[in-house]
């Protein structure tokens, strides 16, 4: 995509906008730093945005209705997939929490409960990392019906990630799944409502009496939907997807999103034709993506919903979007934050789920511990938030 998403109407500038918050953002810490964002400090919010649409849990089961109904499902049967529909979703935290505690989790359905998801193929570990922040800026969903499944990973970053990222992961799915291309043209469908998703975010994020921003906060998104013998990606960011193939014996990790860096060719043709550069900080670990000769907003990755300044100099909310069909040695599916992927290759974090079996809820676990024992040996005192989506397909779709 070649072109620069729009100014919204509260961005007067960019230095407006720097200097109103000059006081949350601090030096770069002199060492390696593998945060999105220069470290940003943290404003609480008086209305939280994850409040903001608190029947999007119900609005996504509403569409799930429609969408039967527009098919000619018999009544009777519409009532039967509702009893079996389960929807597991993060919910922020209202206290402070330790390093490697559990995010809270919301269930919906009759049978929504861990054990009963993970007997049928889904593991789930979302863990507190090590940071200023008190907040765990991951978010997931999991979204279970007989018609399709859906399955999303987000992570937060700037002094706002936290909110944004639960806001995206609940109304992100809601948007696709009631799009009117969702039947007919999924492609369609994912890729318009990423860019809903986006621009209702700002929207928000606009409002007089809104008390956060979006400007230099935002999420990651990756997203698989699992529908008529498909997988369907949708995924801007770094947080990543990884297919588990069986063979024979072995299990061979084959990834299927791309990390969004600003140093991809692609990507840093984009940044520069909307005037960003992208550049390395003394002992900063990523690249970054700056207005060109100031010194913010450091996004590292390239593309991302809200951050809207990055996104007035090319970072783009258009997400990769993959068609996948079914095939026989399809085995897990692996779904992380790059929490788990810093110190974590693809193959290592494949044989490890491998490992669990059907067990998907230990493999889950299994691999966030040994993606924070990695961030403690490498780097003692920083540890990223460490989100895993561990699906085993035979077990989901039998």
């Amino acid at each position: 995509m070649g072109i620069c998403v729009q100014k919204q109407k509260k961005i007067e500038s960019p230095e407006a906008i720097h200097e109103t918050k000059e006081k949350e953002v601090a030096e770069v810490p002199q060492r390696p730093v593998r945060k999105q964002h220069v470290r940003l400090s943290v404003v609480p919010s008086k209305t939280p945005l994850s409040r903001i649409d608190s029947d999007l849990l119900t609005s996504v089961k509403e569409a799930i209705t429609k969408s039967e109904k527009s098919r000619g499902i018999p009544e009777d049967v519409q009532n039967d997939s509702k009893n079996s529909r389960i929807l597991i979703a993060g919910v922020p935290n209202e206290n402070r929490q330790n390093g490697f505690e559990d995010k809270k989790m919301r269930f919906e359905g009759e049978n929504a409960n861990m054990s009963y998801v993970s007997s049928i193929g889904v593991g789930i570990a979302c863990k507190k990392g090590l940071k200023e922040d008190p907040n765990n800026q991951d978010d997931f969903t999991v979204l279970l019906d007989k018609a399709f499944q859906f399955f999303g990973v987000f992570d937060g970053h700037g002094a706002y990630g936290h909110e944004i990222s639960n806001y995206i992961h609940l109304l992100l799915p809601k948007l696709i799944i009631k799009h009117e291309q969702f039947e007919e043209n999924i492609r369609e469908a994912i890729i318009q409502s990423f860019f809903h998703a986006n621009s209702s975010l700002v929207e928000q994020c606009d409002k007089p009496e809104s008390t956060y921003d979006c400007m230099m906060s935002g999420t990651t998104a990756t997203t698989l939907l699992i529908k008529n013998k498909h997988i369907f990606i949708g995924h801007v960011g770094d947080s990543r997807a990884v297919l588990c193939l069986k063979n024979g014996e072995a299990i061979q990790a084959k990834r299927l999103t791309t990390d969004h860096k600003p140093t991809l060719p692609g990507e840093l043709q984009r940044i520069q034709s909307c005037g960003g550069e992208v550049k390395q900080l003394p002992d900063d670990v990523p690249h970054r993506i700056f207005m060109k000769g100031k010194d913010y907003p450091g996004l590292s990755t390239s593309r991302a919903l809200g951050d809207a300044i990055a996104q007035m100099v090319g970072v783009s909310p258009l997400p990769q979007f993959e068609d996948i069909p079914f095939q026989d040695n399809f085995e897990y599916l692996i779904m992380g934050s790059d929490g788990v992927w810093e110190f974590i290759k693809d193959q290592e974090a494949a044989d490890t789920i491998a490992k669990s079996g059907k067990n998907v809820r230990q493999g889950a676990q299994t691999l966030a511990s040994l993606a924070w024992q990695r961030w403690i040996t490498t780097e003692e005192d920083v540890v990223d938030d460490i989100t895993v989506l561990a699906i085993h397909l035979p077990s989901l779709l039998k």
